[in-house]
């Protein structure tokens, strides 16, 4: 059987997810990973996740459950989703460590500040400069993930000798 694991947002509010979800967010792998000996025997986990409200951590676990066999409707849903939603979405990806969910989201945040910055020269300056900083965060997680992979093998390697 598959172990089930409870994520609690911010506000408290639980949701119940399987190894699916884990697996698409770094940090929680490394959280179950760290934890696998206490935890052994147990079949449900439980995982605070405080950075993230519940409404968006529904939203999340959504997207993360569909994006594979559905991406058209996450490209729709996105799209419709307001831009504090986005913001926090992306935020809620840059927390657990998703990167799929963090370029996913990074992509329409990107189209629809290019549609909105075609009206205004002083937006379109503000929006190459996100799209500068966004780039920039996408390229250090990604250097922080492959160099945490690396140091995780290492530490393996070094308690196996």
């Amino acid at each position: 059987m598959d172990k089930r694991y409870i994520l609690t947002s911010q506000d408290g509010v639980a949701f119940e997810v399987g190894n699916e979800i884990i697996a698409r967010c770094q940090l929680l792998k490394f959280v179950t990973e760290d934890l696998q000996k206490s935890m052994e025997g147990e079949k449900i986990w439980t995982l605070p996740v405080p950075a993230i409200r519940s409404e968006v951590l529904r939203h999340f676990i959504a997207l993360v459950g569909v994006m594979e066999s559905q991406p058209e409707y996450c490209d729709t849903v996105l799209k419709e989703a307001d831009t504090s939603l986005l913001i926090a979405l992306h935020e809620a990806a840059d927390f657990l460590i998703s990167l799929e969910i963090l370029d996913i989201v990074s992509d329409v945040i990107k189209k629809r500040t290019s549609e909105e910055a075609s009206l205004d020269p002083l937006c379109k300056q503000i929006f190459l400069i996100s799209l500068n900083i966004l780039d920039m965060v996408s390229d250090v997680i990604e250097k922080k993930t492959s160099e945490d992979a690396r140091l995780d093998l290492l530490y393996k390697q070094n308690l196996s000798n």
